[in-house]
């Protein structure tokens, strides 16, 4: 009976179109009661390999919806949603892929969560995911390269952002102008809690953002000195050419 039904899934698939196929779907199994999640899949894999990535979107979800543990969903529905360019949802399934994912796969998911946040322009999300995957995979390239970029704007970001500071214009005082001991013991008394914690708040801030440009900067040097080594890596492998030039030069000619 599956085998048939799969048959008919495709046949229809085939026929009729994705969407209309969807349609008819929907109204058997509620008629019928019967609910193959698996079909579903196959419907969503066919409509997003057509670029119907609503209709993919539509299948993946009522896959779910008939087995709420068809985790193999996730990533799948996240990719629909990425290609309609709903991000936030995309990096939501993304994650919940990531956290059922095999080891061998973990760093791939990872870093499309990062690409997800990266298109919402949250760089510090963004930054996170893609060392969550270089935790499964440290040499994982795409992953240090984008992490790099991503450090580089957030570094270059933190730069331009001024310090918050009540800066007073530096003017020398002139005998007018200069108070006596008196006078700025009066003023530091008149001085109200609020604006003590408003200058804390202002210092403790400025000295956040220098924290984390030296953060930066030092986790990007660090993968720049990875990179190369990779590059160094690579180009010290033995080419096909160069391992028949070997060979050649070896063999004697009797």
């Amino acid at each position: 009976m599956k085998r048939i039904w799969h048959i008919l899934t495709l046949a229809g698939i085939v026929t009729t179109g994705i969407g209309l196929w969807l349609s008819i779907a929907s109204s058997y199994f509620w008629a019928t009661g019967i609910v193959p999640e698996r079909d579903w899949l196959r419907c969503g894999y066919a409509a997003y390999a057509q670029g119907e990535y609503g209709e993919a979107e539509v299948a993946f979800r009522r896959a779910l919806e008939a087995n709420a543990t068809l985790t193999e969903a996730y990533e799948p529905l996240a990719q629909a949603l990425y290609q309609q360019q709903r991000f936030s949802e995309a990096a939501m399934y993304y994650q919940k892929a990531a956290a059922v994912a095999s080891a061998d796969t973990q760093s791939r998911v990872w870093l499309a969560v990062g690409h997800a946040w990266l298109q919402l322009h949250n760089l510090s999300a963004a930054a996170a995911a893609y060392r969550q995957s270089l935790t499964h995979q440290p040499n994982y390239r795409p992953a240090q390269q984008n992490l790099s970029w991503v450090l580089l704007k957030l570094s270059e970001k933190n730069k331009k952002t001024p310090m918050i500071r009540n800066l007073q214009p530096t003017q020398k005082p002139t005998e007018k102008q200069q108070s006596s001991p008196q006078e700025r013991e009066q003023k530091k008394s008149s001085d109200t809690p609020a604006d003590n914690q408003a200058d804390a708040q202002n210092s403790e801030s400025a000295s956040q953002i220098e924290r984390e440009q030296s953060l930066s900067q030092q986790e990007m040097n660090q993968l720049l000195k990875q990179l190369d080594q990779s590059e160094k890596q690579l180009r010290g492998r033995p080419t096909k050419a160069k391992v028949e030039k070997r060979v050649k030069t070896e063999v004697k000619d009797w």
